[in-house]
């Protein structure tokens, strides 16, 4: 009887053990995978600014090519921070799909989207264009901009008009 006893407190034991351990295993888990599917995500997205000119006194338009493997929806560069202005004074410039443009904005189109799949490819150049009136009014100058998109992956440029 004591011999029966000892295995079902045995038994018993084991149940609250695995009962209180196996949600903070499955919990552990499902963690590990939300981050290794971030990190993943992050390598394997990347951006290059290739190309940055002055328009007008108001308007510039930036090339930026995609040279990950990641495809990037449209909501997700819609997401993207753009950070812009002279060195020193520079300011978070929002996104906005109006037209006309509206000052302190910024939109896009995508030059190479051959498949038309409302996605930036890997190899396809985004075309930003940022209004922030009079900002080339006083030349030449020293500019800096950055590309923020919506996991944390950027690329800046420091260029002078």
């Amino acid at each position: 009887i004591s011999t029966a006893l000892l295995t079902i407190a045995s038994v018993i034991a084991v149940a609250a053990l695995v009962h209180t351990v196996y949600p903070s295993i499955m919990s552990m888990s499902s963690s590990f995978l939300t981050a290794t599917s971030t990190v993943s995500d992050r390598i394997e997205t990347d951006l290059k600014i290739i190309y940055v000119v002055n328009q007008s006194i108001n308007l510039t338009n930036v090339w930026v090519k995609n040279i990950g493997k990641n495809s990037i929806g449209y909501s997700a560069i819609e997401m993207s921070d753009v950070f812009f202005g002279p060195e020193g004074n520079f300011e978070r410039i929002p996104y906005d799909n109006s037209i006309p443009l509206p000052n302190n904005r910024w939109n896009y189109t995508i030059e190479n989207n051959n498949d038309n799949n409302y996605k930036w490819d890997p190899l396809e150049t985004l075309k930003i264009t940022i209004r922030k009136d009079n900002i080339y009014a006083t030349s030449p100058r020293d500019y800096y901009l950055k590309i923020v998109l919506y996991n944390g992956v950027w690329d800046e440029d420091h260029f002078s008009i």
